[in-house]
């Protein structure tokens, strides 16, 4: 028997790429790194479906998040870097380029 994704096939690569990243659970702080990595290149919508499928806040509290989001980070540098080296090593720069 197949496993239901929780989002739609159009979003697998990012659902992919966080999962990969944080496999188990995604602290505060880590969620607002994400938040600032991914919406650039997200609607808020489709940040809002893959984040609210990873975490335990629903999504309009993710949606909310999003469309409030003025893009300067809320969180330490060293959490801001932790995050995205773990992106990077599940393929951040490729899912960029490609999306």
């Amino acid at each position: 028997m197949s496993e239901v994704s929780p989002v739609p096939e159009y979003l697998q690569s990012t659902y992919q790429l966080v999962k990969c990243a944080f496999p188990n659970e995604i602290t505060q702080d880590e969620y607002q790194a994400i938040l600032h990595f991914l919406h650039p290149y997200m609607s808020h919508r489709t940040l809002a479906e893959v984040l609210s499928a990873l975490t335990n806040n629903t999504y309009i509290y993710v949606l909310n998040d999003a469309m409030g989001y003025d893009l300067i980070p809320t969180v330490d540098y060293a959490t801001m870097k932790a995050v995205l080296k773990k992106l990077d090593e599940c393929g951040y720069s490729k899912w960029i380029a490609f999306g």
